[in-house]
């Protein structure tokens, strides 16, 4: 009985070591240092999955084969490969090759691990590369009269795809798509092709009002699109300082205080500034897109540059400055807000719940700005003004009333002060 014992412990002993083994065989890699692509963290994701979702194309292997809603793209990618054959006398070979070369690297800029075989994520990248370039050099030579364009001209882009492009998670890495694009394009003799950052900021445009040009590596679409937003910020002279605490008053209260806004001529979003009883505040569109733009710029905040998070600095600064309606109506009637949202409620309910769960540095980019705002309210003739404003003037009636209240006191006073010489 004690040699079967014995034997039923060792073969349980045995069944550990094995699941243990198992378990550090599965054990998910550090993350590479070529990592940029993520997804996004769940405590963001549940506030709004939609957002963080494709709709029209999936790209890469996050969402590759997860809806069937995106399954009438695949053939669509697939007529893409097959005309830049065509056109271009390129092979398959040629393009397998190009991406098998680069697979580690590849793999690398995925956070987490890739359960997907050589060839199945090889097959992935390449049709998908191939599927965003076709895409992206249309558009271009169709700006420029179609006379070089790979399908046929006025091609129209499916709709949302522009908003597929920027999600963070349905991403590939920008070096995979240029060597595709340089190996079709520009290795072909006389080829008169530009370089492939130059068309992509192009089809990017509508997100690039300053025209920035880039002159840093660019990790993906999602980071293209983040480095238009921050290039010119970042190289501001800013103050970037901790501050004691976030809460502000709203726009309609500072202006109450005696704060003139108005809308900044510039056109970085984030460059707000606030001098000599100023503030001045870039025009902002809210429109269809802007949550999944900004949503998605976050999370990339929150994953890759925990050190530099200006859009989250500058939504967590614009939530304190839009609280009610009363607010949003002030900013549309400045100029500053563009509201394609609907109602005046609309804005104040989606600025307020951007940096919900979002974890925020605690030295902002706007620390100067909110350091000054706050000590300019909190001036005693500032806050009074404010509060008389806000109590007694807040419409012509009550503002009326309110004079009238104070004619009548000082003629009653004037009254009293004769009635009293009198005796």
């Amino acid at each position: 009985m004690k040699g079967a014992s014995s034997n039923g412990e060792g073969d349980s002993c045995e069944i550990l070591i094995k699941d243990i083994e198992e378990m550090i065989k599965n054990l998910e890699l550090p993350t590479s240092p070529d990592c940029s692509i993520y997804r996004v963290p769940n405590n963001l994701r549940k506030l709004n999955e939609e957002v963080y979702t494709p709709m029209v194309v999936s790209i890469g292997p996050f969402h590759h084969g997860e809806k069937k809603e995106l399954k009438p793209m695949e053939n669509f990618k697939l007529r893409c490969v097959e005309k830049i054959r065509q056109r271009t006398g390129i092979t398959i070979r040629e393009l397998v090759d190009a991406v098998k070369r680069r697979e580690d690297r590849i793999r690398g800029c995925y956070e987490g691990i890739i359960n997907k075989s050589s060839n199945v994520l090889t097959k992935i990248i390449l049709v998908d590369a191939v599927f965003i370039i076709v895409c992206i050099v249309q558009v271009y030579y169709d700006s420029k009269g179609g006379h070089d364009a790979v399908l046929e001209k006025n091609f129209q882009l499916p709709p949302d795809l522009f908003r597929d492009f920027i999600l963070l998670e349905n991403q590939l890495p920008f070096f995979a798509l240029e060597d595709l694009y340089d190996l079709i394009f520009r290795s072909r003799p006389n080829h008169n092709h530009p370089p492939f950052l130059e068309i992509v900021c192009l089809f990017f445009g509508y997100f690039n009002s300053q025209k920035v040009i880039i002159r840093r590596k660019v990790e993906h679409f999602t980071d293209l699109i983040w480095a238009f937003t921050t290039q010119s910020f970042s190289n501001l002279s800013l103050e970037k300082g901790k501050t004691v605490s976030r809460n502000l008053h709203s726009v309609a209260e500072l202006q109450e205080a005696g704060v003139r806004i108005e809308v900044s001529p510039n056109t970085n979003l984030l460059d707000i500034k606030f001098r000599k009883g100023v503030l001045k505040i870039p025009q902002f569109r809210l429109e269809d897109i802007t949550e999944s733009l900004i949503r998605n710029l976050m999370a990339l905040e929150q994953c890759h540059y925990e050190e530099n998070m200006y859009v989250c600095d500058y939504m967590s600064l614009m939530d304190e400055l839009i609280k009610t309606a009363r607010d949003v109506d002030l900013l549309v009637e400045k100029g500053i807000l563009v509201n394609w949202l609907g109602d005046s409620t609309a804005p104040v309910t989606l600025v307020n719940k951007l940096c919900i769960n979002v974890t925020l540095n605690q030295y902002t980019s706007y620390a100067k700005l909110w350091r000054d705002l706050k000590a300019y309210y909190d001036q005693p003739w500032h806050g009074w003004r404010a509060t008389l404003k806000h109590e007694y003037f807040t419409t012509p009636w009550r503002g009326a009333s309110t004079i009238a209240a104070v004619i009548l006191l000082a003629l009653t006073f004037i009254q009293t002060v004769y009635a009293i010489i009198g005796k």
